[in-house]
């Protein structure tokens, strides 16, 4: 069952790959993770577009403000994936995709109540993403960038200025909850995935490493063991033997 599945979804996920990227490569891993990111946060937007249009109890304000959200996030997903197929340029589709983001919920979080607003809970997702998909530095930037943003904020709202809220009473609730289960999915779908992904890259690499042993160790015609192999064996026999006090002999045959 999850084969099918992961077969599935890599076909919708691999044709954003740039064909340059070597197949079972690690560098297609972590294509493949970013456009799996671009992807699933595109299908996410479109079942919070249908929920927000016939399930969610909102006010015109509040469904106004989750299209805007999506179609500019949409708007961002789109020129990444664009970026990521055509220029080959992972890193700048990543930011390209986090700076929507981030513009994004900072304009949610303008009008539903500044640093009091459910949205701020999704800022965890910007740190996470990046450090995943790019590295530690990517990751402390975006944090700093955050928490730039939030002290703006902060310090705005000490200078007296007051953010809107839209969110009505009755849907306060609903909305922390929709952003902390937001939240949390995302970081779970990330956590996992690239779970997944480093068990498979450390299985290709150890059967590399294998390979590689197997080779410098025997020959290339023949498959026998060489000379290489036989000193290995020895000094092996010697650290045991001295380890454990014990002694060992060698056999010796000359063909001729």
């Amino acid at each position: 069952m999850i084969p099918h599945i992961q077969d599935l979804l890599f076909r919708v996920i691999d044709p954003w790959i740039p064909p340059r990227v070597p197949v079972g490569s690690t560098e297609r891993s972590l294509y493949r993770f970013l456009a799996s990111i671009l992807v699933g946060t595109f299908a996410y937007l479109i079942v919070l577009l249908t929920v927000n249009q016939t399930l969610l109890p909102l006010t015109q304000d509040g469904k106004r403000l989750i299209n805007y959200f999506s179609l500019g996030l949409t708007f961002g997903i789109t020129i990444a994936l664009l970026t990521l197929r055509i220029a080959a340029k992972r890193h700048l589709a990543l930011h390209i995709f986090i700076t929507t983001l981030t513009g994004g919920l900072v304009y949610v979080a303008s009008i539903t109540g500044g640093l009091g607003s459910p949205a701020v809970i999704c800022s965890v997702i910007i740190p996470a993403l990046a450090t995943l998909s790019t590295g530690a530095k990517a990751g402390i930037g975006w944090s700093l960038c955050v928490g730039l943003i939030g002290s703006g904020m902060f310090i705005a709202e000490q200078q007296g200025h007051n953010y809107r809220n839209i969110i009505i009473d009755a849907n306060q609730s609903l909305a922390e909850f929709s952003c902390l289960v937001t939240t949390h999915a995302f970081i779970i779908f990330i956590a996992v995935y690239y779970e997944l992904n480093s068990r498979k890259l450390s299985k290709q690499l150890r059967f590399e490493q294998s390979k590689y042993f197997h080779l410098a160790h025997h020959d290339s015609l023949t498959g026998i063991a060489n000379r290489r192999h036989f000193i290995d064996a020895i000094n092996r026999e010697i650290s045991r033997a001295k380890r454990k006090g014990d002694q060992f002999s060698v056999l010796y045959f000359r063909l001729e």
